[in-house]
């Protein structure tokens, strides 16, 4: 899974983008609340657990000019946008993930152990940023049900994630970095980021635009296992333009001391393919492409759609 150490000081960023982003989960979680909100009974003390938490301690200490205690109102101010979030979490889980998730532009999913003993169940979420699922159809399943359409995950990752999740300690914080290309620039998107079997994918028109961000990863990211990129078509056919990004999601796993849930977080970044060219990482990039399509776990350049995108993608890249 390619996992390193982190700690908990490092749970939470926040960079330019973060008020432009809770708008934008405000607007979704308006628009999707069922594909984007979900809770079983048995994790409000989870949720809240994480909630309390985050509002009376992690937030105001981590970032104490943007977020501040109200011990009066019993209320968590935030400076940036004027919100203002109750210390107490509300009676229902549905809520309290709503506020987490109109007050961070992280993910949240919580996993317990399934009832019949058989590894860990996802039982909560906001995920207003999901890439290629739908999360309101995975609660409830286990790790392994929920992995099910991903390509060698039963062969290779399935026995080592139920073991991981088995031996996670309280206090112990670790993170992964994965990514992918998406010809697209949407943030949410619950469809459309993988193709499954039996499915025909349909030539897309890509196009790479200019646009400056600030680099998120080293690349070094990019020469990690865990990591596959994709490419795009630079001769578009004009039947739909198309915004081609590398996306990265910055994902964080802990288990709450109280409850003993576990905590799965992320957050998604997206770079124009021209950013990563302009870095000069382009080589590299499409390296890691080569290595999606010849890799040892067969299906993952079809369920990446590297077949819509594959060709194209390098071809700029090396251009």
């Amino acid at each position: 899974m390619a996992l390193e150490k982190t700690t908990a000081s490092d749970y939470i960023q926040i960079d330019k983008n973060y008020l432009s982003r809770i708008t934008l989960r405000k607007q979704i979680l308006s628009t999707h609340p069922q594909t984007v909100l979900g809770a079983n009974t048995c994790v409000q003390p989870a949720v809240n657990e994480l909630y309390v938490w985050l509002m009376t301690t992690y937030l105001p200490t981590r970032f104490p000019l943007l977020f501040t205690l109200n011990t009066e109102k019993q209320t968590l101010h935030n400076t940036s946008n004027d919100d203002t979030y109750p210390l107490d979490p509300p009676s229902s889980p549905l809520e309290t993930l709503r506020i987490l998730g109109t007050a961070l532009e992280d993910d949240f999913l919580f996993l317990h152990p399934s009832d019949d003993g058989d590894g860990y169940a996802l039982q909560g979420f906001v995920t207003c940023f999901p890439s290629g699922f739908d999360t309101s159809k995975k609660l409830g399943l286990n790790v392994r049900e929920i992995h099910a359409p991903v390509p060698g995950y039963r062969e290779k990752l399935e026995t080592g994630m139920d073991r991981f999740f088995e031996r996670l300690e309280v206090g112990r914080w670790v993170k992964r970095v994965n990514w992918s290309i998406t010809t697209h620039d949407r943030l949410f998107a619950a469809f459309g980021n993988h193709l499954y079997e039996g499915e025909t994918p349909e030539p897309e028109d890509i196009d790479i635009p200019n646009v400056r961000l600030p680099p998120f990863l080293s690349l070094l990211s990019l020469t990690s296992p865990a990591h596959h990129p994709k490419p795009l078509n630079p001769n578009p056919t004009n039947t739909q333009s198309l915004q081609t990004h590398l996306r990265s999601e910055r994902q964080i796993l802990h288990r709450l001391p109280h409850s003993k849930a576990i905590v799965f977080s992320f957050k998604t970044y997206l770079y124009p393919i021209s950013e990563i060219k302009n870095e000069g990482l382009g080589e590299e990039l499409a390296v890691a492409v080569d290595g999606l399509r010849g890799g040892s776990v067969e299906g993952m350049w079809f369920y990446k759609r590297g077949v819509v995108w594959g060709e194209g993608v390098k071809a700029f890249l090396r251009s």
